[in-house]
């Protein structure tokens, strides 16, 4: 019986895992009828994730202790690459008129 148990819990945390990952690599969307939508291009459409589902996303990552460590060329690493300003070392600030200097 507890046997049973266990082989259930594990299929409902697979099936969720699943779930999650589809989640993240996006699914078709889909038009009234159900048939996947492609662009112009004939590429095909994907849905988002809504806020709700990768909240769920975020929780079972959470719940079974996994996080992302930054290391070189990872997609955290890459994004992190991304939102550096472009400026280097030669940004001068502005004074603002009136500001008393």
């Amino acid at each position: 019986m507890a046997q049973n148990k266990v082989e259930k819990l594990s299929g409902i945390h697979d099936d969720l895992a699943n779930w999650c990952i589809q989640v993240l690599k996006g699914r078709p969307l889909r038009d009234n009828e159900g048939l996947i939508m492609y662009d112009e291009d004939g590429v095909m459409m994907i849905d988002p994730a809504t806020p709700s589902e990768m909240n769920i996303v975020r929780q079972f990552l959470r719940d079974n202790n996994i996080d992302a460590s930054p290391r070189a060329g990872n997609p955290l690493d890459i994004l992190q690459d991304a939102m550096e300003l472009p400026f280097g070392d030669k940004v001068t600030p502005i004074k603002r008129m009136n500001d008393g200097s």
